[in-house]
């Protein structure tokens, strides 16, 4: 063992813990399922990167079921047991586990029967986008007359299914409902389509129009399996199938031998023919195969006895110089050519498999023997099997035709004998000139980054660019839309009507329209929707229409929207709730709004977003009167959002504080509180800070309006607040007060000793304000504070230079709400305030206070912009800061 080398000191030594998220999903994917069950139990960080690869492949839906309560067999299938009642907890649960299913296998002949539709109904009303929302594969052995269940499991990141019906007693009908519904609902989205029945050949003629409808839905297929499925028309495959289809694999039993156009496949790959028919191959008609299909790596050719000359292997290995896998039935009666007469070998042949080949004499092993290895060479992996072992499933599978059989070791004995050494391998070969970098290589990550740092004229312009390009800057154009207005004209030109803007009478929607619409819609992550600026209301009709052809959701990655609604009916966000949203906000005018319609609103929103939203804005133009009216609704909402950690309730006031206490009870990781208690007596907005105090340990920010549009009468003194102290994390807090506000030196030692991490600080009390002062006071005890504004009373003597005993360390901003100064104090203002602040200091007077609005007021950059400098008093501290400077050169 060598020796341990020291590490230097101070360095911090690896753990396990560091491991990246992507690290971890990479070993997890190549472990079983028990060591993934374990790893669930290391931590926290573990779980989740564990319990995704557990949950990424189902065998059945009955374990995602299940989440929501024992099941019961019914007449129509498994269903949640009648005594059993879904809480919201069950589908939070059921809700997150779903996301993580990426494949899905779905067997009804082992579980006996399938979910009932019933529950897959219940299921869809509670996931409005999508039960699996990011299924990616789907296998379907279905044996039930009703074939609608795969209707519902059809999410935009669906792209490979597989479905078999093993029902004997088909009904047709059924099945051509099922093919239709899927022709609207995955139009041009599958790449990989497999299907296959136990039916009659009869009762699967009936079904070429309906697949054939089908197939010509689906212009993005790569690949088409139609296993256990006798085609017995070839219009089928005739024009509807897509240019780029890369693979395709049918049973064909009645083809006639004339295949002459199967050599127009010039860019064919794989090739698999299992004939009902002898097969006359001659030499010519090789080199035509090779020449037709120069880039063909796979081949099978199953042809009825006796096969293809056993000498014909030579002329293969002539004119198919890249084919890495070939099995064939071989007629080897005739023996084996002489191994000096071999003019050529394989070049890139990996496995080479003798379907039912049959060498009839032992004498004959050592020539079949030289003449594979001259033929193959020692690379080459050799099977001898019988043909009995392939059935179609089996024949037309990936993997499987490649696996049957074994090595005959007597022929593999002789093939070892004849083989004299390794052969040379080819010399890696060293490029002699140096490939210039290209634009195009540029990641799209990077890609990406840049289209978002650019304007939205640069992104419109490198659209034209390239298709590589185009899709990056068309990402970033549609991230943001500023109304649903853009979005639903790509359908067609829209009217205005009555409930809203819609489509045209006359206009026929199409499968095209729609893929167009679905295109761009996945691209859309921030959605503004503004009734009262403009009138771009889109009519409940035209989204329904949208909802019924996207079950999956019109927006499936949205992430943040902002409503601002006028109308009479709010159900308009109920259909823009994807499972990625975690940000609305939300704006209801009284012009045509009713307090019921809010209260329905705040219900469905309530199971439609349970537990999802991070960040929610809310407000209304209604009286204090009406505003008090939904406080049941409102509190109801926000007890379902427990994942919050921004709440803005902006014109909106809070009548009663146990919307404050649900929430801070509710909301355990709550960073961000800012609403109107206007109408709160003392007492209430106290007991209101009691319950922000609770939520000490994670409130950074902080922002309330006790104010109303009258003058309160009284004062209020920190003790009257003294909850607000148990903020210990806040570092951003605003009071706008509606009374005066009396403050000690003592009261702002023990905030600046509570509030020790505090970077932003507004206080707005009612005339006269805070005494100048204590600014001196704040600047001692707030040594991080880096914005600061507040009325300040001018008119008390601020002291001289040299009594000032600190000065502000990180302020960058002050601001003099609603200062006046009178003229004579001027010049002894302007002198304190450039010996506390220094000279980086931004100072603001301003007498704008009327500019400030409680939406103003909580908002994150508007606040710190109103009003504008004194220059008179911006003149004076000038001359004040160069009368300083030049003191401190003196001395």
């Amino acid at each position: 063992m060598s020796s341990r080398t020291p590490t230097t000191h101070g360095q911090r030594r690896g753990s396990i813990q560091t491991i990246p998220l992507e690290a971890l999903s990479m070993i997890f994917a190549m472990s079983d399922k028990p060591t993934c069950a374990a790893a669930c139990l290391v931590s926290r960080r573990w779980r989740g990167v564990a319990m995704n690869e557990l949950w990424r492949s189902l065998p059945s839906l009955l374990p995602l079921f299940q989440l929501l309560g024992p099941l019961a067999d019914s007449d129509t299938g498994y269903d949640l047991h009648p005594d059993c009642v879904s809480t919201a907890q069950s589908w939070h649960l059921f809700r997150s586990h779903a996301p993580r299913v990426q494949s899905l296998t779905h067997n009804e002949l082992d579980f006996g029967k399938g979910i009932s539709t019933g529950l897959i109904l219940r299921t869809l009303a509670v996931h409005s986008g999508g039960i699996l929302p990011n299924l990616r594969a789907v296998h379907w052995d279905l044996y039930i007359s009703r074939f609608n269940i795969p209707l519902a499991f059809c999410p935009p990141s669906l792209e490979r299914m597989s479905l078999h019906i093993g029902n004997e007693d088909l009904d047709v009908d059924s099945v051509k409902r099922l093919l239709c519904g899927l022709s609207s609902s995955l139009a041009n989205r599958l790449k990989f389509f497999e299907f296959g029945t136990d039916a009659s050949p009869a009762a699967n003629a009936a079904l070429t129009t309906a697949l054939k409808t089908f197939l010509k839905s689906q212009s993005d297929l790569l690949e088409l399996k139609l296993t256990e499925y006798d085609i017995q028309d070839p219009v089928i495959l005739e024009g509807d199938v897509p240019d780029d289809l890369r693979s395709i694999g049918y049973e064909e039993r009645f083809i006639a031998m004339y295949m002459e156009p199967i050599l127009q496949l010039s860019g064919i790959e794989d090739i698999r023919l299992w004939l009902g028919y002898k097969l006359e191959l001659k030499l010519r008609d090789i080199q035509q195969m090779g020449q037709a299909w120069k880039g063909l790596k796979s081949l099978i050719l199953l042809p009825e006895g006796p096969g293809i000359l056993f000498s014909h292997l030579v002329t293969f290995a002539q004119w198919f110089p890249v084919l890495q896998q070939f099995a064939a039935r071989f007629d080897c009666n005739e023996g084996a050519p002489p191994a000096d007469d071999v003019p050529s070998r394989f070049k890139s042949l990996r496995r080479l498999t003798l379907l039912d080949a049959k060498i009839p004499y032992w004498w004959q092993l050592p020539y079949v023997a030289g003449f594979l290895v001259a033929v193959c060479g020692p690379k080459v992996e050799v099977r001898h099997t019988t043909a009995d072992s392939l059935d179609t499933i089996t024949f037309l599978d990936d993997l499987e035709p490649w696996k049957v059989g074994d090595k005959d070791e007597e022929l593999q004995d002789w093939m070892d004998a004849f083989y004299r050494g390794p052969g040379k391998p080819m010399s890696s070969r060293t490029p002699t000139t140096q490939r210039r970098a290209s634009i195009q290589t540029i990641p799209p990550e990077v890609m990406s980054m840049i289209f978002a740092m650019s304007d939205k004229p640069t992104c419109a312009a490198a659209c034209l660019v390239c298709r590589r390009w185009s899709g990056a800057a068309m990402d970033e154009l549609w991230r943001s839309l500023p109304s649903l207005l853009p979005l639903f004209e790509l359908l067609g030109p829209l009217f205005e009507s009555d409930t809203g803007y819609d489509l045209a009478p006359d206009c026929v929607l199409t499968a095209q329209s729609w893929d167009l619409f679905r295109s761009y819609a996945q691209r859309i992550q921030s959605l503004t929707h503004d009734e009262s600026y403009d009138d771009v209301e889109i009519s409940i009709g035209l989204i329904v229409r949208a909802l019924e052809v996207h079950p999956g959701g019109i927006l499936p990655n949205l992430r943040a929207v902002h409503w601002e609604l006028d109308t009479s009916e709010l159900n308009h966000p109920l259909a823009f709730c994807p499972p990625s949203l975690e940000r609305m906000s939300l704006h209801i005018y009284y012009h045509h709004s009713s307090v019921d319609s809010v209260k329905r609103l705040f219900c469905d929103l309530s199971s439609s977003l349970a537990n999802r939203l991070r960040f929610f804005e809310f407000g209304t133009q209604f009286s204090g009167a009406w505003d008090a009216t939904i406080t049941t609704a409102m509190t109801n909402f926000l007890k379902s959002q427990s994942g919050l950690v921004e709440l803005k309730l902006p014109n909106y006031e809070i009548q009663d504080p146990v919307i404050v206490s649900e929430v801070c009870q509710t909301s355990l990781q709550l960073r961000t509180f800012c609403a109107e208690v206007g109408n709160m007596t003392k007492e209430l907005f106290r007991v209101a800070l009691d319950a922000l105090a609770r939520r000490g340990a994670s409130l950074r920010r902080v922002r309330l309006i006790w104010a109303r549009s009258e003058s309160r009468e009284g004062t209020i003194c920190l003790a009257d607040m003294e909850p607000i102290l148990k903020l210990f994390v806040i570092e951003d807090i605003r009071l706008w007060l509606g009374c005066k506000l009396e403050l000690k030196v003592r009261d702002i030692q023990l905030m600046g000793q509570a509030w020790r991490g505090l970077k932003s600080l507004i206080l707005l009390p009612a005339a006269p304000g805070i005494p100048l002062p204590h600014l001196a006071t704040f600047a001692q005890w707030f040594p991080v504070l880096q914005q600061f504004a507040a009325r300040f009373d001018c008119e008390v003597d601020p002291p001289s230079a040299d009594e000032v005993p600190s000065r502000f360390k990180s302020l960058r901003r002050l601001i003099l709400l609603d200062a006046e100064i009178p003229d004579w104090q001027l010049p002894y203002v302007a002198e304190f305030l450039v010996v506390v602040c220094g000279p980086k200091v931004e100072v603001i007077s301003t007498t704008e206070y009327s500019s400030l609005d409680g939406i103003t007021f909580l908002d994150d950059l508007e606040a710190w912009e109103v009003g504008y400098e004194d220059e008179e008093l911006q003149a004076r501290m000038d001359a004040f800061y160069r009368v300083h400077e030049a003191i401190k050169k003196m001395d």
